[in-house]
């Protein structure tokens, strides 16, 4: 049985794979939380790689060069999503039947945190340090819920911290250049149903049973009623380096460009299975498992213009590397025991172009807000529902002020909206397909106290 099972069956798909660091169904580039910082996500991305505060680090290092002093910020954002499923024909048995279950929104709430600190040592030379997180995930349909989609997916939770210095130097007045290393934790939990009942069938079948489904319901495995589970949890470190250059071309006008490349990296861990699964496919204890996951690196050009005295006008380009996500492959320590698969992504280079604008209302208070376009690396052909981001549009607006003695206070909100509807038609490993739509969106409220010394 195991022999049949391990042919049929993998413990995950590839697009589960692929989201299990996916910040939310409703963002569209992928699993990055690649705006990161309250002057970042207020301005849609526009602001990313701007020298607001120490927060543009993160998308290039050179911003460093150009704040003032020593400054800290720390604060993060809390995403409130919204992505229900509705199904529109989901089948079991290669189609013969209909999959019972029910309509699930599995987004779930989550705050990312972020620390962010500069320092001049000359007028030539400034360092930073940062805390962040570039990827994170909460899924969760329910394992008890029935869900139309449990056989592609249940739960996900992922945690990415980053952590490392940076470096800026200004070999002339109008150029800089940066540099940021930092070492990345990576850890996951992954979990799926599978559906004993069809599993029992086929192999009934292929044994020549001239009435499978007969034989495997008076064994109590009635296909989509009799389902096991299995979760994928795994830990790793890994590293990312930034570079970036600013330049400015006019005293009002200011442009940059950062390259951010995430090395791969290998997480460790081990699958478990409940006392149905394990029965059913042969599985004993909680066998190890690995995965190499080839991470994309985040190209952001920016500029920003000076209008005036009192409005500085902001736009950035941010080109994702998501055709590096190619084959993925869950490796077993005994490949006598657990499940393992191989399989092809499908995931395409992506873009966001953002725009925004600072207005200086007053010594010690900011206004900001922007607009961005988010292309999607997902297609039609790899989207499943616990991965239904298509492209989608961001709004943002925010404010912040100095409160007392160089303390600042900021807050922001950002909405993200799925453009269209997302169509799902995924086949299964066990001959269900899944067959439904996705409108998600996102609210996003940022929080952020600043130090200025």
């Amino acid at each position: 049985m195991r022999h049949l099972a391990s042919k049929r069956l993998t413990l995950f798909s590839p697009v589960l794979l692929a989201a299990w660091l996916s910040p939310a169904p409703a963002r569209a580039n992928g699993f990055a939380l690649d705006i990161q910082g309250l002057f970042s996500n207020g301005t849609a991305g526009a602001g990313a790689a701007s020298a607001q505060d120490p927060a543009g680090q993160f998308a290039n290092p050179a911003v460093l060069a150009s704040l003032v002093g020593t400054q800290l910020v720390a604060g993060g954002m809390l995403i409130a999503l919204r992505a229900p499923f509705t199904d529109s024909g989901s089948t079991l048995l290669d189609g013969t039947a209909p999959l019972p279950g029910s309509n699930r929104d599995g987004a779930r709430s989550g705050f990312v945190p972020w620390v962010f600190a500069s320092h001049r040592v000359s007028p030539e030379l400034a360092v930073g340090f940062a805390v962040s997180a570039p990827f994170g995930l909460t899924t969760d349909y329910g394992r008890d819920s029935n869900f139309y989609g449990r056989y592609q997916g249940v739960d996900s939770h992922v945690e990415s911290i980053a952590v490392g210095p940076a470096l800026a130097w200004r070999p002339t007045e109008r150029l800089a250049l940066g540099l940021g290393l930092a070492a990345r934790r990576d850890s996951a939990v992954i979990g799926r149903a599978f559906d004993l009942g069809s599993i029992c069938v086929g192999q009934a079948a292929a044994a020549g049973d001239p009435d499978p489904a007969t034989t495997c319901g008076a064994a109590g495995l009635t296909p989509g009623a009799s389902d096991g589970y299995g979760r994928f949890s795994a830990t790793s470190w890994g590293w990312s380096a930034t570079l970036g250059a600013t330049f400015e071309a006019t005293p009002r006008t200011t442009l940059g460009i950062g390259y951010r490349h995430e090395a791969k990296s290998r997480v460790k861990g081990h699958e478990t299975f409940d006392a149905a699964a394990q029965a059913s496919l042969g599985i004993t204890g909680t066998p190890g498992a690995s995965m190499e996951l080839p991470l994309p690196d985040f190209l952001t050009v920016s500029a920003s213009q000076r209008v005036g005295s009192d409005v500085t006008l902001l736009a950035a380009f941010q080109y994702t590397l998501w055709s590096r996500w190619g084959t993925i492959e869950l490796e077993l320590d005994d490949p006598a025991n657990g499940l393992a698969f191989s399989s092809k992504e499908g995931y395409r280079d992506a873009f966001r172009l953002s725009a925004g604008a600072v207005w200086a209302v007053r010594p010690g208070l900011d206004l900001f807000g922007g607009a961005a376009y988010e292309q999607s690396p997902i297609t039609d052909r790899y989207r499943q529902a616990s991965l239904p981001e298509s492209d989608s549009a961001i709004l943002g607006i925010g404010a912040q002020g100095t409160v007392w003695r160089g303390i600042t206070l900021g807050a922001a909100y950002q909405r993200v909206q799925m453009i269209r509807t997302s169509h799902i038609d995924q086949a299964g490993a066990t001959g269900d397909r899944l067959v439904g739509s996705v409108k998600g969106s996102a609210d996003l409220v940022i929080l952020q106290m600043g130090w200025r010394g």
